[in-house]
C-alpha cells in the first residue's frame, strides 16, 4: 500500500500520554456506533466478505463511515485459511 494514499491507525490502550515520535502521533477516536462481522477463509475471499458485510449495514437502516478496523487473527504464514 502507498503511504502516500493510506494512513494507518493502530489502536491500542495505554496508561499514560504518548509523545509524537516522527510521523507517529497520538490520536483518539470519537465515540461512534460501530458492528463487526467474523470472517473465516482465504484471503481472496475478503473482497465478497466486505460486501456482504456492507450489503448487511444498508439493510439494518446503517450507513459505514469513511474508516474501519480490520484485525488479522493469523496471518498467511501461519496457515493456507
Amino acid at each position: 500500500m502507498d503511504p502516500n494514499t493510506f494512513d494507518f491507525e493502530i489502536s491500542v490502550p495505554v496508561r499514560s500520554p504518548v509523545a509524537a515520535v516522527g510521523r507517529v502521533k497520538p490520536g483518539m477516536w470519537p465515540a461512534t456506533k460501530g458492528v463487526r462481522t467474523v470472517y473465516r477463509g482465504d484471503y481472496e475471499g475478503l473482497g465478497e466478505a466486505w460486501g456482504e458485510f456492507n450489503d448487511w449495514i444498508a439493510a439494518h437502516g446503517h450507513r459505514p463511515g469513511p474508516d474501519y478496523w480490520e484485525c488479522y487473527v493469523t496471518g498467511p504464514e501461519a496457515t493456507p485459511d
